[in-house]
């Protein structure tokens, strides 16, 4: 899914190519693969290539970790943008960031080496620099793009328009999805922190009574001379008084 003017024309690399049509801001987001898309490890990624899938071979991603993402064959800008080892695009966990300004008419270029699988079939040669394109460890690609998105992002003083702009962009019954899905999870992780506070709290309330309960009762058990206070205290009753205790929970 584009979140900026995009367009599709003659490449100066490689055939067809993804040029912006419009002035792209550092940091800003330009696409996100995962719109529309399926989700396959990279087991099975892997397996469909070896079969010559052409589906697989190309709308393939990585998505994260060892998940992997593809698309129908319909067009999308995002299946043509093409390859360089010095990207104004960072294509990072299914979303493609302006590394740095990007003029109109300028030729968006990602480094495949985030895409691919490590073993990926699809390994071909730079035509700039002559060097292998192949894909890296899923550990590594995710140590490696998080590390350029954190340089890219202090860099950004308004990251916010980027954000704004795709949520107006997105058709109605997309923005209705996103919300009944933000609404969901909001749900669901109420449930399960409350459900782990109330455990938590349970075990460390339990095991802070325990220990004064002992502690009192021992107290109380051992033999002392009754004196005139003790036998007037409380209607001749022995209370039990807990301490105030500070409760820490840990996330």
């Amino acid at each position: 899914m584009a979140c900026k003017q995009l367009a599709v024309r003659t490449s100066g690399i490689s055939g067809l190519g993804l040029y912006a049509d419009e002035d792209i801001k550092q940091g800003d987001i330009v696409m996100i693969w995962t719109f529309d898309a399926y989700n396959i490890s990279e087991k099975e990624y892997n397996s469909k290539q070896d079969n010559h899938d052409p589906q697989m071979i190309a709308t393939g991603v990585r998505y994260v970790g060892s998940h992997f993402l593809y698309t129908d064959m319909k067009p999308r800008y995002e299946n043509y943008i093409n390859h360089s080892f010095n990207p104004n695009v960072l294509y990072h966990c299914g979303i493609c960031f302006a590394m740095r300004d990007i003029s109109l008419g300028e030729e968006l270029t990602t480094d495949y080496t985030y895409l691919l699988s490590e073993h990926d079939n699809e390994a071909f040669i730079d035509g700039k620099t002559k060097r292998l394109v192949k894909g890296i460890s899923a550990n590594e690609c995710l140590r490696q793009t998080a590390t350029q998105l954190l340089k890219i992002l202090p860099k950004v003083k308004n990251n916010q328009d980027s954000v704004v702009k795709i949520h107006c962009e997105l058709p109605m019954e997309n923005s209705q999805l996103s919300s009944q899905i933000s609404s969901q999870l909001s749900s669901q992780l109420s449930s399960q922190l409350s459900s782990q506070l109330s455990s938590q709290l349970s075990s460390q309330l339990s095991s802070q009574i325990s220990s004064q309960l002992s502690s009192q009762l021992s107290s109380q058990l051992t033999p002392t001379t009754p004196t005139d206070s003790d036998s007037d205290s409380d209607n001749g009753r022995d209370v039990l008084e807990f301490e105030p205790t500070r409760i820490l929970v840990r996330a």
